[in-house]
């Protein structure tokens, strides 16, 4: 009898100490509309929330909740007083109401004709249209608003594909978008926030929030410090391991400012489930074309599939002075970039491609143009220098071959700055 009477006291305690300890928002999903769409919608929701563990969730399926909408106590924008205290009894921190007002499809063709034959392309475009709202269960407050006005598409052909099957993935694409649009607004409005208790090795720290805490493994954080009554956030880490209290980060680029135990913080980063992201780089340099010391600068664009590195597309506008000549050329070219920290913010990378122009002669009266281009090869090391709007520094070195003689051939080495776009 002892026995059983000491279990049953250890499992009200275990009990109340995981119920107290959970601090992830208790978020209750309610579709108002009860469409096809509107619950596909928040099924997809309510997945991704279960995946990611970052919230305790209900929905109007929950017999109280449904019990508030017929009492007319619950409804898209407003919380009685008496719907508030029922929702604190099921500690219920916000309510996420959504509301699906139209939903349409429409299709357009095009003809082209391919190995002699005439081939019909059918694009069908689904649109969902609505908006959900994030209110606080505490007072009643819309702490967010947003339309939903999105749409997915899909395209078949008199040779390959259907209708219906197009159809059918046009219309997940928008309702997979009109689920991601809802949890990233939550997830911009809930940003976790922990303490590095203490340091592992030189690239591992633990840190006080856990699973209770909304983490997960993988999850990315920057650290913050705060300094005169500002806040600096800077560098990029991820949730190696965790328990339900405390987790272990693996950082991958280091802040400028020192990781101290007990005073710095790490913030949970707003888009962290876009791992497929990719960066852009803004360049503005100067350089020489060795070969005659000939002066070049210009402007150019890269843009890199993923943070993680992988294929990169690039445009450049450049103006070269060579022989009281002036050369004005638009190039394009693909590469491949491997970067050296987990943000894409500094690596190495290769590229090719064309460039075309023209040429004019700066004393001649007549200022004829002379048109030509020709391929040309480099390789580039980029790194970070700060959170200004010139973020990076760059360095290149190729080789030019001009097919016509718009501007010298031969070896080029530029340095620039660099304004570089990333996930985080």
């Amino acid at each position: 009898m002892k026995r059983i009477v000491v279990i049953v006291v250890l499992f009200i305690l275990v009990s109340i100490t995981v119920f107290a300890s959970d601090q992830r928002m208790f978020v209750a999903l309610i579709d108002f509309t009860r469409s096809k769409d509107s619950e596909l919608i928040c099924s997809y929701l309510s997945n991704r929330i279960n995946e990611t563990e970052k919230y305790r969730l209900i929905t109007r399926d929950d017999r109280d909740i449904m019990s508030l909408i017929n009492e007319s106590k619950l409804s898209y924008s407003t919380v009685s007083s008496e719907a508030s205290q029922r929702l604190k009894l099921k500690n219920v921190t916000v309510i996420m109401p959504v509301k699906i007002t139209n939903s349409s499809y429409s299709t357009s063709s095009s003809k082209s004709v391919i190995n002699g034959k005439t081939v019909y392309t059918y694009t069908v475009k689904y649109k969902i249209e609505g908006s959900f709202q994030i209110l606080s269960v505490d007072n009643g407050e819309i702490l967010a608003s947003k339309a939903i006005d999105l749409e997915g598409s899909d395209s078949y052909s008199n040779t390959y594909g259907s209708f219906q099957e197009s159809y059918e993935e046009a219309r997940k694409l928008a309702i997979q978008r009109a689920a991601a649009s809802m949890e990233g607004t939550l997830n911009k409005l809930v940003v976790i926030r922990a303490t590095i208790i203490e340091k592992i090795s030189e690239d591992t720290y633990l840190v006080s929030g856990g699973s209770w805490s909304g983490l997960t493994v993988g999850s990315k954080v920057t650290f913050l410090r705060s300094y005169m009554g500002s806040e600096m956030k800077q560098g990029y880490a991820e949730v190696a391991s965790i328990g339900t209290e405390t987790c272990i980060i693996k950082v991958w680029d280091k802040p400028q400012f020192d990781i101290v135990p007990g005073s710095t913080l790490v913030v949970e980063l707003p888009n962290q489930h876009l791992r497929g992201e990719g960066v852009s780089k803004y360049n503005m340099y100067g350089g020489l074309i060795l070969n005659n010391m000939a002066f070049q600068g210009g402007l150019s664009f890269d843009s890199i599939a993923s943070y993680n590195g992988g294929f990169l597309f690039g445009t450049g506008l450049n103006v070269a002075f060579f022989q009281q000549k002036a050369s004005y050329e638009f190039s394009g070219s693909v590469g491949f970039y491997m970067p050296f920290n987990k943000n894409g913010t500094s690596g190495v990378g290769v590229k090719g491609g064309v460039f075309l122009g023209a040429s004019s002669h700066l004393q001649d009266k007549n200022n004829y143009l002379t048109y030509g281009g020709g391929p040309y090869v480099s390789a580039f090391i980029d790194f970070p220098i700060g959170t200004g709007f010139f973020n990076g520094i760059f360095l290149e070195a190729g080789y030019k071959l001009p097919i016509m003689g718009i501007s010298p051939a031969g070896l080029f080495i530029n340095f620039g700055v660099q304004t570089v776009s990333s996930p985080f």
